[in-house]
């Protein structure tokens, strides 16, 4: 499908910052890549975002093919860039560690990235920005970060500081997934404000 064609450039330099830690960490002779993993969940999965930019939305719009399909295309392209950047840290730090390394942490912090990223870009007006990509990428990165800040204030918060699984995360994660989900229905078909 056509729609993959608007998986912009930004998708493949966030990929490349996901992987980067992890690699100068290798490198670099590093043996802890907690936080590297940490780092490349938020970056990997606040891409998500850029599903929702169609620059040719107003022209899609009138086609029989409803917008969430264009978006879950557009996403296929979007996960296979950033799951390329995340492959390269897991592999890096993989070959620069010899104990296990626990990955619940990181990808219960991937969902919750991904989900407030799409919330993000999925929640604007139907005839609004064409590329909310950029924008919900820094807000969810953001978000994630002042949420962390805020923990110490407030222990119910999840926080990145902790490399341990943690299910607030995947609940920020559900809760974004539901309104991107909600939001990426055809506007036609959505009942009148």
């Amino acid at each position: 499908m056509v729609t993959t064609r608007t998986v912009p450039p930004a998708v493949a330099a966030l990929a490349v910052l996901a992987a980067l830690p992890a690699v100068i960490a290798r490198l670099r002779g590093g043996h802890d890549f907690t936080m590297s993993l940490q780092a490349a969940a938020v970056v990997a999965g606040a891409g998500s975002g850029f599903a929702a930019d169609d620059q040719a939305a107003n022209v899609l719009a009138s086609s029989p093919t409803p917008l969430l399909v264009r978006r879950v295309y557009r996403a296929v392209g979007v996960v296979v860039l950033l799951a390329a950047g995340t492959g390269v840290a897991l592999v890096a730090a993989r070959t620069g560690t010899a104990r296990a390394l626990a990955l619940a942490g990181p990808v219960a912090v991937l969902a919750a990235a991904a989900g407030t990223a799409s919330a993000l870009a999925s929640s604007g007006p139907p005839d609004g920005p064409t590329a909310p990509g950029v924008t919900s990428a820094m807000g969810a990165m953001l978000g994630l970060v002042t949420a962390s800040a805020l923990a110490e204030r407030w222990t119910w918060i999840p926080t990145l500081a902790s490399t341990e699984f943690d299910r607030r995360w995947l609940l920020v994660g559900a809760a974004g997934a539901l309104v991107a989900l909600v939001r990426s229905r055809d506007p036609a078909r959505r009942p009148p404000r």
